[in-house]
């Protein structure tokens, strides 16, 4: 398996996400952990991944630089998963939104139904999601039910980028020039090719190193285009 994750400016952040990886999976499963850097990527991040190298040999971790014509955040994805060698990729920040405890039970599930998919969900009744106020969650919220709706599916969430499957299917997975719409593109195209995927709840909490500043025109600014993504994935029957 490859773990596809992403290194800018969460340097101990992605520390201890390694760190967790390697104190709780079993190294067998774990084929290589690939980390995405740009042009973006600080100085303290580099620091952190030749850290991490030298900590975990055992673990094959390879920084994979984007080029700058595959830009943003969907260019950031279609290079991991591009370079990725495992037969099944693990998609998740390493900013630790994406709680890498949750890393060995999805490994575990997908090994019961290696042809599906598994995802992490933040709406689950035994999760916790703590980390948005109340119109941004309750927008969250209908937006999942807007997607149900639009897809005939039954998942819960649709907007958190922290899943596994084969590598072959991501592979399939075509990403909007603006990058703004990766994950529901990451799992549109399981939905669309009614491949069985299972969610597991999460312990849900907002990055803390270099917190992302919101804003409510940014949150629209999203919701347009994962509106107007979603009509055309489903129009189109494909990503």
């Amino acid at each position: 398996m490859s773990i596809c994750t992403f290194g800018v400016n969460e340097a101990e952040s992605l520390k201890e996400c390694v760190k967790t990886i390697a104190d709780e999976c079993s190294l067998e499963d774990i084929h290589e952990i690939l980390i995405c850097t740009c042009t973006a990527t600080t100085a303290k991040c580099y620091d952190a991944i030749r850290e991490i190298t030298a900590l975990y040999p055992q673990i094959h971790i390879v920084p994979v630089q984007q080029p700058p014509e595959k830009p943003y955040w969907g260019g950031a994805c279609r290079t991991l998963i591009d370079s990725a060698s495992g037969t099944h990729i693990l998609c998740m920040s390493s900013d630790l939104e994406c709680n890498p405890h949750l890393v060995s039970a999805l490994i575990a599930a997908e090994k019961e139904n290696p042809n599906g998919f598994c995802k992490a969900s933040r709406w689950l009744d035994s999760s916790v999601f703590d980390g948005y106020g109340f119109f941004r969650k309750a927008g969250n919220r209908l937006f999942q039910s807007y997607m149900n709706l639009l897809f005939h599916a039954n998942l819960t969430d649709y907007t958190y980028c922290f899943q596994i499957g084969p590598t072959n299917i991501f592979r399939e997975t075509h990403f909007h020039k603006n990058g703004k719409t990766v994950p529901i593109e990451l799992i549109a195209e399981p939905i669309l090719r009614k491949l069985p995927i299972r969610e597991l709840p999460i312990e849900w909490k907002k990055r803390e190193e270099k917190p992302e500043k919101k804003r409510i025109q940014k949150d629209l600014n999203h919701l347009f285009w994962y509106i107007l993504v979603s009509l055309k994935i489903r129009q189109n029957g494909h990503t």
